[in-house]
């Protein structure tokens, strides 16, 4: 597996890895829509660093989207419980932004 190049140009495994490098092999996987990210990562990270303190798990974003699709991996490492509370509030992160999305297209 590659894991990237010290430049800024994605390799075709980027939707497999973190800025960090590979995510742990304990993270689940988890698609969300890629136009999404910004929002779950938030203005300096602040609403990522909300969901991991919440749900006490570590969650990660992968470098790329995954090929042929509009979605992206986000890596979440956790027990069982702590998985669906972070899944939860990326849901509801997701849901807030769909709806000003909305809002904005028909206002």
């Amino acid at each position: 597996m590659n894991f990237g190049s010290k430049n800024n140009e994605l390799n075709s495994d980027d939707y497999l890895m973190t800025k960090e490098g590979p995510p742990s092999k304990n993270s689940r996987y988890y698609k969300v829509p890629d136009d999404c990210i910004g929002p779950i990562i938030g203005k300096n990270g602040e609403i990522i660093k909300k969901i991991e303190i919440e749900s006490n798990c570590k969650v990660q974003i992968a470098k790329a989207p995954i090929p042929n699709s509009k979605l992206r991996y986000v890596f979440i490492e956790g027990n069982e419980e702590n998985y669906q509370i972070a899944k939860e509030l990326i849901e509801q992160v997701i849901g807030e932004y769909v709806n000003k999305k909305l809002y904005q297209i028909n206002n």
